[in-house]
């Protein structure tokens, strides 16, 4: 029956009793929101300045450039690089002092709100929130992820935080159904691709803020994307 056809019919019964019906907010109780999931890395988190860091942290350690590169392409090998791992497999090369290097890594979580994309906190507080759900959906080391988010301060603004070390097209099943209309805002496009397969009604938009270089593991994310493509968050607003 139609939804509309049926507030109707409560309307009509309950106006024999006297009763009034806020249409507005029968309306607002029966349609459910819809999902709006934000990446992390990349699309609000300027991760490609942070690396940057990181790698100096490294190298003022007394590691090598060279070094650094390659044991982080090593180590991000399985979309799950922690600084710790990078940190071991380059004691493995050249042993320094280990205390040290951990203390310049957590150094760089003190600050970590500089990282974050200008245009973030005005792009989530324009979004309709009686319209969406507001969710960041993040892929990498659980620990390292869910540092970084905690201490940019930025997970006040989502209703939910999903951080997962399994592929985003796998994870969404444990979310949304198969024929759920559901946002996602990403800067890769394999996952974009990989999502509007499996989810024929999502809306996918990729962003695309930064240049790789060679030495990033994610490489495929010079892929072409077919969908939507920003270059900033606002620009999503017209699409939503």
């Amino acid at each position: 029956m139609d939804v509309v056809f049926l507030l109707y019919l409560i309307a009509v019964y309950l106006s024999n009793y006297n009763l009034y019906i806020d249409w507005g907010k029968c309306l607002v109780g029966i349609m459910a929101k819809i999902k709006l999931f934000i990446d992390f890395d990349g699309t609000i988190f300027d991760t490609s300045e942070f690396k940057n860091e990181m790698f100096d942290a490294f190298f003022r350690c007394g590691y090598t450039l060279p070094d650094i590169k390659s044991t982080y392409v090593l180590e991000s090998m399985d979309y799950k690089y922690n600084p710790e791992g990078h940190l071991d497999k380059l004691q493995k090369i050249k042993p320094t002092n280990h205390k040290l290097a951990l203390a310049r890594i957590e150094n760089l979580y003190k600050n970590i709100t500089k990282y974050l994309y200008s245009d973030t906190t005005e792009f989530l507080d324009k979004i309709n929130r009686n319209k969406y759900e507001i969710n960041m959906l993040t892929l990498g080391d659980i620990g390292f992820q869910q540092k970084k988010v905690d201490r940019s301060g930025i997970a006040e603004k989502f209703q939910h935080i999903y951080v997962t070390d399994t592929q985003k097209w796998d994870y969404l099943q444990n979310i949304v159904s198969s024929r759920e209309e559901f946002v996602l805002i990403d800067d890769r496009a394999d996952t974009l691709e990989k999502v509007k397969a499996k989810f024929h009604k999502s809306l996918c938009m990729q962003i695309v803020r930064q240049d790789l270089d060679i030495d990033d593991a994610a490489i495929m994310y010079k892929e072409v994307y077919s969908g939507i493509k920003i270059k900033s968050l606002p620009e999503a607003i017209k699409y939503l």
